[in-house]
């Protein structure tokens, strides 16, 4: 029997007995357990990891942008020193697993010495996390379990897909975040598809103190909070975070509080959580909990709290319907009718925390417009490009108000902004043309070099005379009740 070497495709018939294959790796870092620091560069990405890594007291690794992690097992960074992995909009740090039936074991921080610098995380994905350890803590936080520590920054980054499940000295908590007397700063992250048994999301335990700002916070499940659980003097101070669409199967879809929690919720939108016993919102088990909620957004309002008397403060809330966009891009942006806007702490509260807040929220958008702050992770720049009679919606009522507009009829309402989408500080038929492509396109043209003259709209006794150079898509125009003199 010959030994067969070919592609198959000489019309020949082989046996082959036995065979082997052979991986072939490419441009990838092999790491194996033990310590580790020093750089991960991109050029040596991606680094797969073959075992538990320590970074030690003292010790710091760098991981630069566009590096991606890939754990082949149920492993764990332990950090006693300092992590700094700062990526870019453009170039994100992928932490996920190599394996799909295997997850890993995020990053721990147990009694990291307070001499380290502060860890910071920027711009980076922490994916497929998993609590494995059985010791205290440690079953908790799919992506991170901090204890006994405060120096780390995570801030524009993304949790999903993170969980935690596992029996332990203390039920599974955490499915992203679990904080055990530790005060990180966490800004401008979005958080979904989390699981734990408590805090779908974040745990906050035993006099954590986290900062939590600016976040998106949805489709994240629990027992005992969707999103997020504060538990036994849990504290921390959320503000300007939108809380949405997470499930509890017990109680608390939004938080769930016990023990004597009691952390500041200020300029959040808690809206649409959901909890199969109940709070939809939020669930208040002891009666000791003094959460003080100031400017917040939260659906039904004290009547959407469920479980223990609530006797904490509650200041300057709505229970209105945020109205969210609903785009796909960002469904939970404010549409410009939003009542959220302009309704977040005034500067003149003992409630305006600006240290804790980005300079942008979670679009881009400068944190505070108009002076005052929005509710909620988003901060409506209060420009719809079309929308011109200012109700949120661009239709064709919107032509109507342009061109009442242009006939000097002065519309009321007038959002100048919008109607003005070339940006050339007038209205004219290129705003007109512009709106009804929105309407039927999706998309304004932004008409890049396009200088026009003026165009002039005629009114007659029995019709419209236009004059224009030339560039004018087309207009057109139903008259109604007009009869001849």
């Amino acid at each position: 029997m010959r030994p067969f070497s070919g592609d198959g495709r000489d019309g020949g018939i082989y046996q082959i007995p036995q065979g082997r294959l052979t991986g072939v790796h490419k441009n990838i870092t092999l790491v194996t357990p033990g310590e580790v620091s020093g750089t991960w560069t991109a050029e040596g990405s991606p680094y797969y990891v073959d075992g538990h890594l320590e970074i030690a007291d003292g010790e710091t690794l760098i991981i630069e942008p566009g590096v991606k992690v890939a754990m082949r097992g149920p492993y764990h960074f332990t950090v006693q020193g300092c992590v700094n992995a700062e990526g870019t909009e453009d170039e994100n740090i992928i932490f996920t697993r190599s394996n799909p039936n295997l997850y890993w074991d995020g990053f721990d921080y147990v009694n990291t010495p307070v001499t380290n610098d502060v860890s910071l995380f920027d711009h980076c994905i922490f994916e497929y996390g998993y609590g494995q350890g059985i010791q205290a803590a440690l079953n908790s936080g799919g992506a991170f379990a901090i204890k006994d520590f405060d120096s780390v920054k995570i801030s524009n980054s993304i949790f999903r897909f993170n969980k935690v499940e596992k029996s332990g000295v203390y039920p599974p908590s955490g499915g992203a975040i679990a904080l055990w007397t530790a005060s990180p700063v966490i800004q401008k992250c979005i958080f979904h598809d989390n699981e734990a048994e408590y805090g779908g999301a974040i745990f906050s335990y035993l006099q954590a103190e986290p900062i939590i700002s600016n976040c998106l916070i949805y489709n994240n499940t629990g027992v005992r909070g969707g999103a997020v659980t504060f538990y036994s003097l849990g504290n921390g101070t959320l503000i300007n975070n939108t809380i949405v669409d997470n499930y509890a199967s017990m109680y608390g879809g939004g938080f769930y509080l016990y023990g004597g929690s009691k952390p500041e919720i200020i300029n959040n939108i808690i809206w649409n959580n959901q909890a199969n016993n109940a709070g939809n919102q939020i669930y208040n088990s002891s009666f000791n909990n003094l959460t003080g909620y100031y400017y917040n957004n939260i659906e039904g309002g004290l009547s959407g709290f469920g479980g223990a008397p609530f006797s904490g403060p509650y200041l300057f809330n709505l229970d209105e319907d945020p109205l969210f966009s609903n785009t796909p891009e960002m469904p939970y942006m404010l549409l410009n009718s939003s009542p959220c806007i302009n309704m977040g702490t005034p500067d003149s509260s003992a409630w305006y925390y600006p240290q804790h807040l980005p300079e942008t929220c979670l679009a881009g958008n400068p944190r505070i417009l108009n002076g005052r702050i929005d509710m909620g992770g988003y901060e409506q720049s209060g420009i719809l490009a079309g929308d011109a009679n200012c109700d949120g919606l661009v239709n064709v009522l919107d032509v109507v108000t342009i061109v009442n507009y242009i006939l000097g009829n002065n519309p009321e309402p007038f959002c100048f902004e919008n109607a003005d989408i070339d940006g050339n500080g007038s209205i004219n038929v290129l705003d007109v043309t512009a709106t009804i492509n929105i309407i039927t396109g999706g998309k304004a043209a932004p008409f890049p070099g396009l200088k026009s003259a003026s165009a002039h709209i005629y009114l007659n006794p029995d019709n419209i005379t236009l004059q224009s150079d030339g560039t004018l898509a087309g207009l057109q125009f139903e008259i109604y009740g007009i009869k001849p003199g």
